[in-house]
């Protein structure tokens, strides 16, 4: 699909260009020709005109070096008036007059001879006038050729730019592709396992070697897995209708520091019974434009993953300042081995774990879902979400600007 959409833009870019280039070159090649062909009938017009003398006829002489008269006479003879030396010889100049007497038109050119013709007003004579125009014709030919040349080349160059741009184009297309594909293997693979306990379990209550009580202990499981299942596909349709790019249905001004210290305040029974310290430091009075709900729920996805990786015993520190005077910066910081730079990309997509411990069937109960969650928050608040893994840390930062009104 892809190598047929990439071959479809460069096939309709390919023509376009030569489609242009040709008509621009055929507009260059009109506008000489036409140019060349009237300054050419303008001579021959002029000569016309300065040739009503008494004898007829008497032409000018000398005439211009590139033209030549031939006059029929009424007694048969050709009288030939003439620039240069390059006359035709007789026959040529037999020819000649036949051919421009078998014309109708008064004016017209024998390209085969290099010769514009010009039939002249005389009242008892047939004269026509004739003009070398064989280095026209030899320009026009070089500018055809020439033209023809530079579209050829212009093509050749514009295919590679062509191919390159179609890369370009379809690479979001391709990410997107293997984005759902990606997706539609990590669902697959969460609800495997859940499903295989839930058939499992369904199967044993349905045995008669177990007692009530363990029967009861089968219900209870399946229970608890469906309901980890509804939380995952729960989640699952929240980040993709927040990945439609759909502003928050509420927005109002907000007063990010209260929320974040009601966070710290939910939060810290939470870290005090894993063995963790919570420590909040905010600047008061920090306000931006948003949803409430959403910002909190950004808020306690940090701190619940803190939670959940962070060193036994350690101490998570959530800040919020003021960065100069649009923009405020939260940050959660946390013990533990660091993130790599690209784990630190590749943790906000979904489903990512960076270790085997990150599983939806661990301890923790974490999908992979919460970081892509906020990621998408902060977006929809105009905002930014980074994570950055150093010197035995990692620390959040989530940006967003102040509601200056």
């Amino acid at each position: 699909m892809i190598k047929r959409l990439r071959a479809v833009f460069i096939t309709v870019t390919m023509s376009m260009v030569a489609v242009m280039l040709a008509l621009i070159f055929f507009t260059v090649f009109q506008s000489t020709y036409y140019d060349l062909a009237n300054h050419n009938l303008q001579v021959l017009q002029d000569l016309d005109k300065e040739s009503f003398r008494a004898p007829w006829p008497d032409f000018p002489e000398p005439l211009p070096a590139n033209c030549f008269i031939l006059t029929l006479t009424v007694e048969g003879n050709i009288k030939v008036t003439a620039g240069y030396d390059a006359i035709p010889d007789p026959v040529m100049q037999h020819k000649l007059l036949e051919m421009a007497q078998q014309t109708r038109d008064k004016t017209g050119t024998f390209y085969e001879q290099g010769l514009r013709f010009y039939r002249m007003e005389d009242p008892k004579n047939i004269s026509f006038a004739f003009l070398d125009v064989s280095k026209e014709i030899s320009t026009m030919r070089t500018l055809v050729i020439n033209c023809g040349l530079i579209c050829i080349i212009t093509l050749l160059m514009c295919l590679p730019v062509c191919w390159m741009l179609a890369r370009a184009i379809t690479k979001p297309v391709v990410t997107s592709m293997k984005q759902q594909q990606q997706f539609l293997a990590d669902a697959s693979h969460e609800l495997k396992t859940p499903l295989t306990v839930i058939l499992t379990n369904a199967e044993l209550l349905q045995c008669d070697d177990f007692t009530f009580a363990e029967k009861e202990q089968f219900a209870r499981d399946i229970h608890s897995v469906a309901r980890q299942m509804r939380s995952l596909v729960e989640d699952m349709l929240h980040l993709a209708r927040m990945e439609q790019s759909t502003p928050p249905e509420y927005m109002e001004p907000v007063c990010i520091s209260d929320l974040a210290e009601e966070c710290s305040m939910l939060f810290a029974p939470l870290y005090y019974e894993s063995g963790r310290q919570l420590h909040f430091v905010a600047d008061p009075e920090l306000w931006i434009w948003g949803n409430p709900a959403k910002l909190q729920q950004l808020i306690d996805i940090l701190l619940d993953n803190a939670n959940k990786y962070s060193s036994p015993g350690s101490r998570v520190v959530l800040r919020l300042d003021r960065m100069g005077g649009n923009h405020c910066q939260l940050s959660v910081t946390s013990r533990g081995k660091p993130l790599s730079n690209q784990q630190s990309r590749d943790i906000f997509k979904r489903f990512y774990r960076v270790d085997a411990s990150r599983t939806g069937s661990g301890s923790s109960g974490s999908y992979g879902l919460g970081l892509p969650i906020a990621l998408q928050i902060a977006k929809e608040h105009r905002g930014k979400l980074w994570c950055v893994g150093k010197d035995g840390s990692n620390t959040f930062y989530a940006v967003f600007p102040l509601n200056t009104h």
